[in-house]
């Protein structure tokens, strides 16, 4: 996932309230980080932020989680 995909899901999920206190937190203080930056350096942040193990590790879950659960309803 490239920084503006993270961008956009961050965006996604905090319209829609599907996440934990503890994810909002962490993905609102690295979108804040993201756009202090000029956008011509934001890749470069974002791979220095280690930006796709967070996506392993947090959105990826996320999002499966939230998939079983809409096919449960």
């Amino acid at each position: 996932m490239t920084y503006k995909g993270f961008l956009k899901w961050a965006n996604d999920r905090a319209c829609d309230g599907r996440w934990g206190l503890d994810v909002a937190m962490v993905s609102s203080q690295m979108a804040t980080l993201l756009y202090s930056v000029p956008w011509f350096r934001r890749k470069k942040l974002w791979q220095e932020m280690q930006g796709d193990k967070f996506v392993e590790q947090v959105v990826i879950p996320i999002n499966i989680k939230y998939q079983i659960t809409d096919n449960y309803r």
